[in-house]
């Protein structure tokens, strides 16, 4: 089966390569690269690569309070309730009014 092609070429860079000198020594489990990433992201009004960026410090990081923080800053949407549906339709507002009432925010690991 042919692999699927990358529908939305982000071009991430996941932040300094692990030989270089400025990445610390245990680079991809650390917080501060990523959120300096993230951080020139949102700066540069990309809100999509940051939290993308941030999904990789999640799981390098194993949920560090500091990426969780500044996802949380972000925030993130939940799925329409009706999928078919466009998120502006009356009925996707009114059943997500429900829902976030029932079931709160989302939560981020």
């Amino acid at each position: 089966m042919p692999e699927r092609p990358n529908l939305i070429p982000l071009g991430i860079d996941q932040g300094p390569p692990a030989a270089s000198p400025l990445a610390p020594p245990d680079y991809p489990h650390t917080p501060e690269p990523w959120l300096q990433l993230a951080g020139s992201h949102v700066l540069a009004s990309d809100r999509l690569r940051a939290l993308l960026t941030l999904s990789f410090a999640l799981y390098y990081t194993h949920s560090h309070p500091s990426v969780v923080a500044m996802m949380e800053e972000l925030g993130l949407r939940r799925v329409p309730v009706l999928p078919v549906l466009d998120r502006n339709h009356f009925a996707n507002i009114l059943l997500g009014k429900v829902r976030h009432r029932l079931m709160g925010p989302k939560r981020i690991r």
